[in-house]
């Protein structure tokens, strides 16, 4: 087994940021980062700190790169939440619309006043389903389409909060593609943003098959503890088998890999940048999401 030594790199443009540097390094010197990891601050518009270090593959010793791509993870949710607050704004749309509205095979099973802030904040009661899944299935969005449709809701919609670690990329994606005229989803609206606003390596699924060669490879519990957890809950070694594991060549190649988007940390931290810079969308947009009284609606749920 390989283990690459923990050096760091990078640049800080602003000596008031320095003593970032020193911490980024220890982070690696004192075994708190026992892999690999980047960093970057953007401050007044202007980057300030772009660091990177470690490996990007520890069992390899591939080293961490300026290019290396990571999975954002749950990061991806706040991507969505702002490609459907655009969407949303162009179309007029409020928060408190039923789904059922424009979606109106959604309303079977007890879903029928499910409104869009049920969705973002997480309240509609489809954090998972009885429901088997295949990654044919989460490769068609038409097929997703179908699964939340047939999908019954374990709470009753708004009455309580739930995180939808899965399945929130995917509503939204239904969401946005009903709300559009065109009907394009979350990965064609990303790909515009990202194309007019000069943003690289900030994609839902990898532009490019080579790019894999890019991607960080995580770590994951051992054989062991798989097999352990899998007696005790077999449905979760069932899931597990059936995505293979989070740095699956075809699972990255396709739109679908929705939970999570590839990237580079300039890249999403220039996306975020641009939110407020209104490269993106406009003032009003924001304004919705972040103060308004329909967004935060819920009785006694807050998020």
């Amino acid at each position: 087994m390989v283990h690459a030594v923990p050096t760091t790199d990078g640049r800080i443009l602003d000596p008031r940021f320095s003593g970032i540097d020193d911490v980024f390094r220890e982070n690696f010197s004192m075994g708190l980062e026992s892999a690999g990891a980047c960093f970057a601050v953007f401050h007044n518009g202007r980057l300030v700190v772009d660091l990177w270090g470690g490996a990007q593959n520890r069992e390899t010793g591939q080293p961490w790169k300026e290019n290396t791509m990571s999975i954002m993870f749950s990061t991806t949710k706040s991507v969505a939440s702002t490609i459907l607050a655009m969407v949303m704004d162009r179309e007029g749309v409020p928060y408190t619309k039923k789904v059922v509205e424009f979606w109106p095979e959604f309303a079977k099973n007890g879903k029928q006043d499910v409104t869009i802030v049920d969705i973002v904040h997480h309240q509609a009661g489809l954090p998972y389903s009885d429901q088997t899944i295949t990654r044919e299935d989460v490769a068609d969005w038409r097929r997703m389409s179908t699964y939340f449709e047939d999908a019954t809701p374990i709470w009753v919609p708004g009455s309580q909060a739930g995180y939808h670690a899965l399945t929130f990329g995917f509503l939204v994606d239904q969401i946005v593609r009903r709300l559009d005229p065109c009907h394009r989803g979350l990965t064609d609206f990303l790909k515009e943003i990202t194309l007019d606003n000069g943003i690289t390596d900030l994609s839902i699924g990898l532009q490019h098959t080579d790019d894999n060669d890019r991607v960080a490879v995580l770590q994951y519990p051992g054989d062991l503890q798989i097999e352990s957890e899998g007696r005790r809950n077999p449905e979760s070694l069932r899931r597990w088998n059936a995505g293979d594991n989070d740095h699956h060549k075809r699972l990255y190649e396709t739109w679908p890999w929705i939970t999570t988007d590839d990237v580079n940390v300039l890249s999403v931290s220039r996306f975020f940048l641009n939110q407020f810079k209104d490269a993106i969308h406009s003032d009003l947009t924001l304004l919705k999401t972040s103060s308004s009284k329909e967004f935060s609606r819920g009785g006694n749920i807050r998020h």
